[in-house]
């Protein structure tokens, strides 16, 4: 193995993870790694410590740029990457040693366009959540891959836990200002695959910061996933025609998650848009989605009563959930 992997890492205002992150891709075992930093138009610490990495270590490039987000950092990244494979890391995560080693055989060992491993989940204070790998190792083709990604299994939204060919990249960068852009930038480019590859064995740190974007409410104030899922929906309706049913069935239940989420916080729609906007589109496809195989029948009994009063199947819905919540803790 002797292709050069690129590593892009967004930087902006991480002082504080930095210097964790950097060391984990250094400290690789695969040593032939690009690793670019992009300072984002950084106003702590983040762009001298940048520096002092590049002076010690001549694989590591540094990017100074105007703030523009991190779509924008990556795809600066993107076309300065000079390595036949990309791989992204969010610059307040860390890798274990052998990831890049494990992916990029993986890749090579079943010619594959790209390849995921599993990731632990870890709090600031450095407590791993719980969850299950099973350790193995599985192929897809493109159709078979972008449904396991619809369905969150084998697949997930991230790019931080993946590597791809550069090939694949050229012509589609990430989305710029958008919060669900790993969304985006995923199933266009899993699409351009042949075989993709997912190994259920952890080897990202992906660190649950209480400030991070992920977790605010921004992506709801913006109703960012509504146009992101949608623009997916339309996407596979055009050229996976097969997944349609899955993709309108995950629109719907995103569309009912986030509306309760919006109701909880009336304060970021105090004009109803965000909501009349979920209601407009679940009427305006009722045919479509009660005729659609992949909606139980429980959920076609609440599309039918939110068909005659929203509201009402609102309440119905959220009481379902909370009670859902309560039994699952007493049990």
């Amino acid at each position: 193995m002797q292709d050069k992997i690129s590593v892009i890492i967004p930087v902006y205002n991480v002082a504080k993870y930095l210097p964790k992150c950097i060391d984990s891709v250094l400290n690789q075992t695969y040593k032939n790694l690009e690793i670019i930093l992009v300072d984002d138009g950084s106003t702590d610490e983040s762009g001298k410590i940048s520096d002092q990495y590049s002076y010690k270590d001549n694989r590591v490039k540094v990017i100074h740029k105007k703030n523009g987000g991190p779509g924008d950092a990556r795809n600066t990244g993107i076309k300065e990457a000079t390595g036949k494979y990309i791989g992204f890391i969010d610059s307040d995560d860390f890798i274990e040693t052998d990831m890049y080693e494990i992916l990029l055989k993986t890749l090579y060992d079943y010619d594959a366009d790209i390849v995921q491993c599993a990731l632990y989940r870890i709090t600031e204070n450095n407590i791993i959540l719980p969850k299950y790998y099973s350790g193995t190792v599985e192929q897809f083709d493109v159709t078979s891959a972008l449904e396991e990604f619809i369905r969150k299994r084998k697949f997930n939204n991230n790019i931080f836990n993946k590597i791809y060919k550069k090939d694949l990249i050229q012509g589609n960068e990430y989305p710029v200002d958008v919060y669900s852009g790993d969304v985006v930038f995923n199933y266009k480019i899993f699409a351009r695959a042949q075989k993709l590859v997912s190994i259920e064995i952890p080897k990202y740190y992906y660190v649950k910061r209480k400030e991070s974007i992920v977790g605010s409410l921004a992506y709801l104030e913006k109703m960012d996933g509504f146009y992101v899922y949608l623009g997916r929906l339309e996407f596979i309706y055009k050229n996976f025609p097969s997944l349609s049913n899955l993709a309108l069935e995950r629109f719907y239940k995103y569309l009912i998650k986030i509306y309760i989420k919006i109701k909880e916080n009336e304060y970021i729609d105090k004009d109803k848009k965000k909501r009349n906007l979920i209601k407009n589109y679940i009427t305006t496809n009722y045919r479509s989605l009660m005729s659609n195989p992949l909606i139980n029948r429980k959920h076609k009994v609440l599309l039918k009563i939110l068909n005659i009063n929203f509201e009402l199947g609102y309440y119905l819905r959220y009481f379902y959930i909370k009670l859902r919540s309560v039994i699952q803790k007493s049990n």
